[in-house]
């Protein structure tokens, strides 16, 4: 098992199946975290200043019982201000948390994090039946849920860093002008992250997932009563970064490409005929489209700065090829804005 999830090395989430690297009695069974079954896991405690610092750390072996496994919506309906109650105990934890990961959240920002906020197409299959729906990752749960794992990964490779312990880190230069362009890479030497502000990182919180992250947890556990005791060495995480790097960069253009054909598809079916709200892009020849979060070229638009709403129509589309041609139609003012 453990050579066929290291040859696929993740999960790959397409719309009309999902193509696990674990297989189904593991990865949605016995180590998923089911409500109201114990479970072994890592837990990691912090202590955290008053605006937000990290003090103290410690990361341990536990057995725990989740009491309850809620969706995104669920927690955002419980935060939500107008149907929160300090007397419920599930509204009084997520409230905490949501004041704790905000500070944290600050102290990236400061610390050079680009905190970018995408509104991600989430496109499900069914039969015939295509389905799609924008998420908002600015939700208030989802934000929540991130700087957690954002929390629990830094504290992984401040811990291997601290004991010399071998590790697969993630780095991206601090270099403002490719940022958005330079992806992050795989390291075996502790070098600061610029896209999330921190000295060093890994990714640790999703071993049923991504085989980097299994590796890292196994690294982890096996350093916990003796530093010397690592399971890997530094060229057995380079062979694994290797077929990391490539397995990554194949699961993610898979996705993409599956994601754009299916919305391609949908787009040929149900919008020719019908005015779309698109939002202009940085090169002005091309523009999003806001409710299915997919890119065309644009044809016809005057000149109009970044992020404009513009109305457009669907000049040409192809799934198979993956092409979208966007007619400009107008420009939606602040009194259209409103009405929206």
């Amino acid at each position: 098992m453990d050579t066929e999830a290291s040859a696929r090395g993740t999960t790959v989430y397409l719309p009309e199946t999902t193509v696990r690297m674990l297989p189904d009695p593991v990865s949605t069974g016995a180590a998923s975290l089911t409500a109201g079954v114990a479970r072994h896991v890592l837990t990691t405690d912090v202590e955290l200043s008053a605006s937000g610092e990290l003090l103290r750390y410690k990361i341990y072996p536990e057995l725990v019982r989740v009491g309850a496994r809620l969706t995104y919506e669920e927690a955002d309906r419980i935060l939500d201000s107008a149907s929160g109650s300090a007397d419920d105990p599930t509204f009084a934890l997520l409230d905490r948390l949501r004041d704790a990961t905000a500070k944290l959240r600050e102290c990236r920002r400061a610390a050079g994090a680009r905190l970018i906020h995408r509104r991600e197409p989430k496109v499900t299959v069914i039969g015939d039946v295509i389905d799609i729906k924008i998420v908002d990752s600015a939700s208030p749960s989802r934000e929540l849920v991130a700087e957690c794992m954002v929390l629990s990964n830094y504290v992984t490779a401040r811990a291997a860093a601290d004991q010399g312990v071998p590790m697969i880190y993630r780095v991206q230069p601090n270099n403002p002008e490719d940022l958005f362009t330079q992806r992050a890479r795989l390291s075996v030497y502790p070098e600061f992250h610029a896209g999330v502000g921190l000295e060093c990182y890994v990714q640790a919180s999703s071993p049923i997932r991504r085989y980097v992250d299994l590796v890292a947890q196994r690294q982890i556990i096996s350093i916990l009563q003796d530093a010397s005791a690592a399971v890997y060495g530094r060229e057995e995480l380079l062979a694994v970064l290797a077929a990391a790097e490539t397995t990554e960069a194949e699961g993610r253009d898979l996705e993409r490409r599956a994601k754009r054909y299916w919305t391609l598809t949908y787009l040929k079916r149900n919008a020719l005929e019908r005015p779309l709200t698109a939002t202009i892009l940085r090169d002005g020849a091309s523009a999003e489209l806001e409710d299915y979060g997919v890119r065309g070229g644009l044809r016809g638009a005057p000149n109009l700065p970044v992020n404009a709403r513009i109305t457009v129509s669907v000049a040409r589309v192809e799934p198979v090829r993956g092409w979208l041609t966007l007619n400009y139609m107008s420009t939606v003012t602040t009194a259209e804005e409103d009405a929206v």
